[in-house]
């Protein structure tokens, strides 16, 4: 196979331009590892590129879609003009971040076409206006089933006491998730138990808060004794970078001895986190696609913490010996 590009311009087919080979003596395995690479560096460039050459398109397609947001609803009219071709695309979609107010209907055909789905972000703006527009049975927060089934799930700037008190049911796109993560604006943690009790499948917890935040998570205890089917729980505060860069360029592990928070449960872990900026969203490619794994940071503080405690329970017995 090689790579071929057309120079042809418009929207006419790429074969009736100069046809030009790139890389014509490179292995197949090493051209696709360029084309892979040119998807991930310049998005604008990949789509002109795309859009002259059907080569490049069909080798970019499945690269160029694992990782989307959708920021605005622009194309609300191709669900009836063309809705197949458009959503098509979504079919090759891993990691979604959907950062908008819902439109019932353009979101049940896009999660439905969300096939191959693995993480899903949704900002939660919306269900907080739930009193004003309703999702019980439409958009993304509907009951509905779709075809989405994401194992790992972020919610940005959610209210997770509306669950309770406008009584709703798990949305659909929370049936199979076993990791979420929430940016839950209130202090009292105890209003996510109830999300959980409607979701039992979740094992893995996390919270995101910006390191100025004034008030601390409230009934952490009580919420780590009420939920014992959780094997993790980590408290991730988001860091901006000044000008003294961290150990590592794109996030740290604190290694602080034990936080008041983790002294209250074993599973419970809180890490730093380095970024551009402290608000969570606009660490979402790299919190979907697990460049920033939240879970193996957890892990790995969850360890040092145990060490901390060993030493901890060490010094005790020895003052306890010494008396």
């Amino acid at each position: 196979m090689q790579l071929i590009t057309s120079a042809s311009a418009g929207n006419g087919p790429p074969n009736r331009g100069h046809r030009v080979q790139i890389g014509s003596r490179l292995p197949v395995e090493l051209q696709l590892i360029i084309v892979k690479l040119a998807a991930r560096g310049s998005r604008k460039r990949c789509l002109r590129l795309m859009k002259v050459s059907s080569n490049f398109f069909h080798w970019v397609m499945p690269v160029f879609y694992q990782t989307y947001r959708i920021s605005r609803y622009v194309h609300l009219f191709l669900i009836s003009i063309e809705s197949e071709t458009h959503l098509d695309r979504f079919k090759r979609v891993r990691h979604l971040f959907i950062n908008t107010f819902f439109d019932s209907k353009y979101d049940r055909a896009l999660l439905n076409a969300c096939h191959a789905i693995e993480s899903l972000a949704i900002h939660g703006s919306s269900l907080r206006n739930f009193n004003l527009h309703p999702a019980r049975s439409s958009g993304y927060w509907s009951i509905e089933r779709f075809n989405c089934k994401p194992s790992y799930v972020i919610l940005f700037e959610i209210d997770c006491d509306r669950f309770q008190h406008y009584g709703l049911s798990a949305p659909a796109f929370m049936t199979h998730c076993t990791h979420l993560a929430l940016e839950h604006r209130p202090a009292d943690v105890m209003s996510v138990s109830y999300l959980l009790r409607l979701v039992p499948t979740v094992t893995h917890l996390a919270f995101f808060y910006p390191y100025t935040r004034i008030l601390p998570p409230l009934h952490v205890k009580e919420f780590c004794e009420e939920n014992e089917q959780l094997a993790i729980l980590v408290f991730c505060r988001f860091i901006e970078k000044r000008s003294i860069p961290p150990v590592d360029p794109m996030w740290r592990t604190t290694r602080f001895a034990r936080h008041e928070l983790e002294v209250l449960d074993p599973r419970v872990a809180v890490i730093d986190i380095r970024r551009r900026s402290r608000a969570a969203t606009l660490s979402w490619k790299a919190l979907t696609t697990g460049s920033l794994d939240i879970w193996r940071l957890g892990r790995e503080r969850l360890e040092l913490t145990k060490e901390f405690r060993d030493v901890e329970d060490a010094m005790s017995e020895y003052i306890s010996f010494e008396r």
